[in-house]
């Protein structure tokens, strides 16, 4: 519990002075009942009152348990960027003190949320972007997709982490020099998929793929809904692709890496070798 409070004791309680319940027990409590299943501030109150003899182990709790009430109150009036960003130092305090990796593969997707819209707006849901460390099985960050532009809050999200020997994957929607860019700037790399809906990039790294001869690839076969699509990771080196670098304006760490269906991975033409080119 020291350790806890360590954490979020610069976390500014919004309660009146006269507050009963001390805010790092509240937010213990809490954490507790949401990793046993809790949904809301009633499951917290119930879970406090059910495990209240272990409870009592760990945390004072001079006034009991906190009500139902407390705990919405609480999650109302705490602002929420300081709340997250005392939360992801206490999460990178478990991390390193259970000796989680976070490196590796990061998974970046957004989500709408079935059922949360404001009333009359049903087309409207909430839109959500999550970063997934697949390694470790934890989740790094979750934001709000600003006016539901996921590609925006992708960027926004990625800009808060530091990703220092991550690779970064994603969908064919954050195929794009914005996000490129804020990977990099991270230190991570990424895996980007590229689909034909971006025809010229498309078509661009296509030319390079049948100037430079077969691509390295790996292939692997994986259910979709009972449907088998055939997929091909392909890797082309820098030296190879620095020839359409004014075509694109691409961002890069030793090349760039797409996912698409293999089909669109086959060199066209005759291979022949890429003349080197200076940046």
């Amino acid at each position: 519990m020291g350790k806890f409070r360590k954490v979020f004791r610069r976390l500014d309680d919004p309660r009146a002075d006269n507050a009963r319940h001390d805010l790092c027990e509240i937010l213990f409590i809490a954490l507790a009942a949401m990793l046993c299943g809790a949904e809301g501030p009633s499951d917290m109150a119930r879970f406090g009152l059910s495990k209240e003899l272990l409870l009592r182990g760990i945390l004072r709790l001079e006034h009991g348990i906190p009500s139902h009430d407390t705990f919405s109150r609480v999650f109302r009036f705490l602002e929420p960027r300081a709340f997250e960003n005392a939360f992801r130092r206490f999460m990178a305090a478990f991390a390193k003190f259970n000796r989680l990796d976070l490196t590796g593969v990061i998974a970046v997707d957004g989500k709408a949320l079935r059922g949360a819209y404001e009333r009359g707006r049903s087309a409207t849901p909430l839109h959500m972007v999550n970063v997934f460390a697949a390694e470790a099985r934890m989740a790094l960050a979750s934001a709000k997709a600003p006016g539901r532009n996921e590609a925006r809050g992708a960027v926004e999200v990625l800009q808060m982490l530091c990703l220092k020997h991550c690779t970064v994957t994603t969908d064919a929607l954050h195929c794009h020099r914005a996000f490129a860019k804020t990977v990099l700037e991270r230190g991570a790399d990424y895996v980007l998929a590229l689909k034909q809906n971006q025809s010229k990039l498309h078509a661009a790294v296509a030319r390079c793929f049948a100037r430079a001869g077969r691509p390295q690839q790996r292939r692997a076969t994986r259910t979709f809904h009972s449907r088998p699509p055939r997929m091909a990771a392909c890797h082309r080196h820098a030296q190879c692709y620095s020839g359409h670098r004014q075509q694109l304006s691409w961002h890069r760490r030793g090349g760039p890496y797409y996912l698409a269906p293999a089909s669109s991975c086959r060199p066209t033409g005759k291979p022949r070798p890429c003349s080197p080119t200076t940046s």
